[in-house]
């Protein structure tokens, strides 16, 4: 029994992932072999779509095309392996974004300093400025 096909059509239309964005992940490597039939054309496995979901996810996550191609391949190891060396990737992760929302943080606390201690109608010949003089650090 032959494995139904998909056209990169229908598998940018079922992930919602662009069919340009999806020959990238393939140049990648993250995407594995993709078979061609005799005219040339990718046939896609039905199992591509939850491969591109997982992409997709990890993407969204913040995970870098490297890191998720260190995910795919731990999901070809033994399940406690994986279980593992998942957790400390996601743990990893976890401390980046909490790093990126607490820089955030303070960058939004400083904008907001300069947005209060500003005056409503600066002039251009005003060198006093506190917006100008805050962002560059002369006081």
């Amino acid at each position: 029994m032959d494995t139904p096909s998909l056209t990169i059509g229908q598998v940018a239309k079922q992930t919602d992932v662009g069919v340009d964005t999806i020959r990238f992940y393939e140049r990648s490597g993250l995407l594995g072999y993709i078979e061609r039939n005799g005219a040339g054309y990718r046939i896609y496995k039905p199992s591509i779509i939850k491969r591109l979901e997982f992409i997709k996810q990890s993407r969204s996550l913040g995970f870098s095309l490297n890191e998720i191609g260190k995910l795919l391949d731990l999901m070809h190891r033994n399940k406690r392996a994986l279980s593992s060396e998942l957790k400390g990737h996601l743990h990893k992760r976890q401390e980046a974004i909490r790093t990126q929302i607490n820089e955030l943080v303070s960058n939004l606390e400083l904008l907001e300093g300069f947005l209060c201690n500003a005056c409503d109608d600066p002039s251009p010949n005003c060198d006093e400025c506190p917006l100008i003089n805050g962002i560059i650090g002369t006081n």
